[in-house]
Formats: C-alpha cells, sequence, structure tokens
C-alpha cells in the first residue's frame, strides 16, 4: 500500500527526522570528544619511542585478543590503535550482543563513535551506566601501554621488556 502525504505531513515527518537525528548527534558529542581523546592517547603513546609493542600488548591483554589479531584488525580495518580499541571497547560493553567487526561495520555506516555508542544504547544493547565505562576502557589502553614502556626502561633486551623472557633464566643466587 502507497500512502501519499500532502507536503505539510511530508515536512511534518522530515523535520521529525531531522530532529531525531540532531537528537542523536547532540547526545553523542560529549561521549565522542572524551572517545577522541582517550584514542589519540592510545596513538599517542603507539607513536612513542618502541611504544607500539606495549600498545599492543595492552590490547591484547585488556580485550583477551592475541597481538597478531590487533595486528591483522589494523590491516583489514585501517583504524588505528586508538579507534580499534574503541571498538574492542563498544563490542564489550554489548555483552556479546555485537562483534568487533559488527561494530566496525557500524562506524563504516557513516556514524561517529559517539553515535555508535548511543545508536547501541538506543537499542538497548549498552545500558547507560556502560557509556563512561567504555571511554575508561580506552584511556586504560594508553595507561596501561604507558605503564609496561616505563616499567621496561631499565629492563634488558625487548623480549624481558614485552614480559616475553618472565620465568626464564637461572636467576640469582642458584638456589
Amino acid at each position: 500500500v502507497i500512502v501519499q502525504l500532502s507536503s505539510k505531513h511530508r515536512m511534518l515527518v522530515g523535520l521529525t527526522l531531522l530532529a531525531l537525528a540532531a537528537g542523536l548527534a547532540g547526545a553523542a558529542e560529549p561521549v565522542a570528544r572524551d572517545l577522541r581523546a582517550a584514542a589519540a592517547a592510545v596513538n599517542q603513546e603507539a607513536r612513542e619511542r618502541e611504544g607500539r609493542p606495549y600498545v599492543l600488548k595492552a590490547l591484547a591483554t585488556l580485550f583477551d585478543v592475541s597481538p597478531e589479531a590487533i595486528e591483522k584488525q589494523r590491516a583489514a580495518t585501517g583504524l588505528g590503535f586508538g579507534e580499534i580499541a574503541i571498538a574492542h571497547a563498544i563490542a564489550e560493553a554489548t555483552g556479546g550482543a555485537r562483534t568487533f567487526q559488527q561494530i566496525v561495520a557500524i562506524k563504516r555506516s557513516g556514524l561517529g563513535w559517539g553515535q555508535v555508542v548511543h545508536a547501541l544504547r538506543n537499542e538497548g544493547l549498552i545500558p547507560e551506566a556502560n557509556l563512561g565505562q567504555i571511554v575508561s576502557q580506552v584511556r586504560r589502553t594508553a595507561v596501561v601501554a604507558g605503564a609496561l614502556r616505563e616499567a621496561a626502561a631499565g629492563a634488558g633486551g625487548l623480549s624481558t621488556r614485552l614480559g616475553l623472557a618472565e620465568g626464564r633464566g637461572a636467576g640469582k643466587g642458584g638456589g
């Protein structure tokens, strides 16, 4: 059934849709701003001297994904480390209702990160209480990577600094 609307009704429908879109964008802006800042911190940490392996380890640890999988995700999506962290944090906030790949697909549909979060919240997939946790999780990625890098500053080779040599070697005192 095709329903023809008068120009007055078409305009009303158009204005309603515009208001909904503006509301989604407006509500998403504080979250979007915080996510951009957190992603920038992750990306900056990756640019620090030898920071990339620490960011990989932080992402792998916080989101239970191997560093190799993170690298594959970067290659496949073209996202930076910060956006990888955002997509994983959002997927985690949905409690498994959406995967990393689904979150990236939603983002690529033209929405900003804040709009992605609010759209999923409006679908009932992300509780209101989890909005701040998403931003915190992305920030935590940068903090953990920085802590790993700083802790390793006085350590030996790269494998030692990445924790790959833990529990190996003779140790001191032979005993």
